[in-house]
């Protein structure tokens, strides 16, 4: 088996296949001649006992939280812990999650600086996870003030036309009047001699 890999290759797993004791596997690697790919290369190999493996996952069901709904924004599920434990989400940890066990609010922890974790007391409950985007509640008043205050904006910007048309029709009819109707209107037609 010859699997060639390339790039950065920082604290990667890679499967060698299934191998018998006495087996001989050969790794080659090649190093790029720069000062951005130079460094120190560590090269760990192990095993994988599938016995243990397989006791884990029978474990790991065993206490798992299992999901019931999902709507919308809102995830919730039942874990029946067999003891205190710190319950795990593959879910990537941010701070819009919010977590209820049995209805309390709990704290949340990010483990490895990746996913969502939360501590749960032995027993049977009930989870309850909530996201809002961080700054949502905020956005959200924002933009109705902003647009209370682009409405006030339209209305005084309204009324201050509506006062401009006003205005100027009465002096558009001041001017007419005076350039259209005689001087003299009471009738009297007497000229200056």
């Amino acid at each position: 088996m010859e699997e060639i890999l390339n790039g950065r290759l920082d604290s990667q797993i890679i499967y060698l296949g299934r191998q018998n004791k006495g087996d001989t596997i050969k790794i080659r690697m090649q190093l790029k001649q720069d000062d951005v790919m130079s460094g120190v290369v560590r090269l760990t190999a192990a095993e994988l006992d599938e016995d243990v493996m397989k006791e884990l996952a029978q474990r790991m069901q065993e206490n798992a939280w299992e999901l019931t709904s999902a709507k919308g924004n809102q995830l919730n599920g039942t874990i029946n812990a067999q003891e205190d434990k710190t319950l795990f989400f593959s879910i990537p940890y941010d701070k819009g999650w919010k977590v209820k066990i049995d209805g309390k609010a709990v704290k949340t922890k990010a483990l490895g600086k990746a996913f969502l974790t939360v501590k749960v007391p032995e027993g049977k409950h009930e989870v309850t996870l909530t996201y809002v985007s961080p700054g949502f509640k905020e956005g959200a008043v924002l933009s109705i003030v902003g647009f209370v205050i682009f409405l006030l904006i339209l209305y005084l910007f309204r009324k201050k036309k509506i006062s401009n048309i006003e205005q100027n029709s009465n002096e558009n009819y001041d001017i007419l009047r005076k350039e259209t109707l005689p001087q003299n209107i009471s009738g009297n037609n007497n000229k200056e001699e």
